[in-house]
């Protein structure tokens, strides 16, 4: 296998990962122009309650949020090894707010390599507070080692269930 066939099968590799994931991730290049977006993303842009996603770039409907949403993903692109910053986004439908973490994955010693197509600059990760997050019954079985039965009525419970 050749290396270029060798990054390619880590590079899918990593994209199911991510499309794996129980959050909303969204990569970025450094012109703000989506390289990446997963099923979850997908689906809140499919909600339309707030959340617009294309190919030119992630976008807020509501106006005060957007413009503190690209501020963020600038400061992101600029780099200079910033920390990740969040920030809390309104609905339409007045749910509970989306929580968004931005966060630069290009430091200053990698700019010069920003040039490479496809290469992502920024990470957003989007959280539904209201999403439907069904804790996997194996994993808690794992972790606090329950029984089958044990673990149903935990992952039950962990979703707001009753005893009843």
């Amino acid at each position: 296998m050749s290396l270029d066939r060798s990054v390619l099968a880590v590079i899918e590799t990593l994209y199911d990962f991510l499309d794996r994931s129980p959050v909303a991730i969204v990569l970025l290049d450094g012109q703000k122009r989506v390289l990446f977006a997963n099923g979850q993303a997908a689906d809140l842009h499919a909600r339309g309650d707030g959340i617009s996603i294309c190919s030119s770039g992630l976008g807020l409907l509501r106006a005060p949020d957007n413009t503190r949403l690209q501020g963020l993903i600038t400061r992101a692109v600029g780099g200079n090894e910033l920390p990740a910053r969040s920030m809390r986004a309104l609905r339409p439908s007045g749910r509970r707010p989306y929580g968004l973490l931005v966060a630069p994955l290009l430091r200053d010693r990698d700019r010069a390599a920003d040039r490479v197509a496809f290469r992502p600059a920024v990470c957003i990760v989007i959280a539904d507070p209201d999403g439907v997050r069904a804790l996997p019954v194996e994993r808690l079985q794992d972790a606090f080692d329950l029984t089958e039965a044990v673990g149903r009525l935990a992952a039950r419970l962990a979703a707001g269930e009753g005893l009843r």
